[in-house]
C-alpha cells in the first residue's frame, strides 16, 4: 500500500469516527439576572399576531425550530440576548420584520 493510499485511509477512518461521536446538548439554565441568556428557555409573543411561542437558545449544531430551539447566532436568538421580560425584540426573518415581546425568561 502506498503512503498516500495510507493517509487516505488514516483520514477517513478519523472522519468517521468525528461523524459518530456523541454532542453535547446544552442544558436549559435558568438565567442568573432574569436576561436572556445561551441555554434559556423564552416565551414570546408576537405581537403582529398574538401567537405565543416558546424557544430554548443552543448552538448553531443543536438548533431545530421544530424541537423548539432557536440558535444563538440566528436573526432571533442574536436580537434576544441580554433583553429581560416586557422587552420588545425586532428582527429581520424570512417572511420579513417581526416584532416579539418577552413574556417569561427561565
Amino acid at each position: 500500500m502506498s503512503n498516500q493510499a495510507s493517509r487516505r485511509g488514516f483520514i477517513g477512518t478519523a472522519l468517521a469516527s468525528a461523524a459518530v461521536m456523541p454532542a453535547a446538548v446544552a442544558e436549559v439554565k435558568a438565567p442568573k439576572n432574569g436576561n436572556v441568556e445561551f441555554g434559556n428557555r423564552v416565551a414570546l409573543k408576537n405581537l403582529d399576531t398574538d401567537e405565543e411561542v416558546v424557544y430554548t437558545v443552543v448552538g448553531p449544531y443543536e438548533c431545530d425550530i421544530q424541537k423548539g430551539t432557536i440558535s444563538i447566532s440566528s436573526p432571533l436568538g442574536r436580537a434576544l440576548m441580554g433583553k429581560s421580560v416586557g422587552d420588545e425584540v425586532t428582527f429581520s426573518a424570512p417572511g420579513g420584520e417581526r416584532t416579539y415581546e418577552i413574556i417569561k425568561v427561565g
